[in-house]
């Protein structure tokens, strides 16, 4: 898996989504033992793409933020929020 996340509303943090790009498809995976074994669960937005440079972070949070580092997470911009929604 290229990019993994719990679910944070299982408190056993056994189950996960995930995708790899090395399926070539972008298929979204599930696990509900924790990583162990994963099974297919769908496909991912074609607007969905693999950032190439290592140093850029792009991660997601509750009340629709997401943060943006090009500088491998040593600083971060709010790219989105409830509040810059239209």
């Amino acid at each position: 898996m290229d990019v993994v996340a719990y679910d944070p509303t299982d408190l056993s943090g056994n189950k996960m989504i995930g995708y790899s790009w090395q399926s070539g498809f972008k298929t979204l995976f599930k696990s509900s033992d924790a990583g162990a074994t994963w099974q297919q669960s769908g496909v991912l937005p074609s607007e969905i793409i693999s950032v190439q440079d290592p140093n850029i972070i792009i991660m997601s949070g509750a009340s629709g933020f997401v943060w943006k580092s090009i500088d491998n997470g040593m600083n971060w911009e709010t790219i989105l929020s409830l509040e810059t929604l239209p």
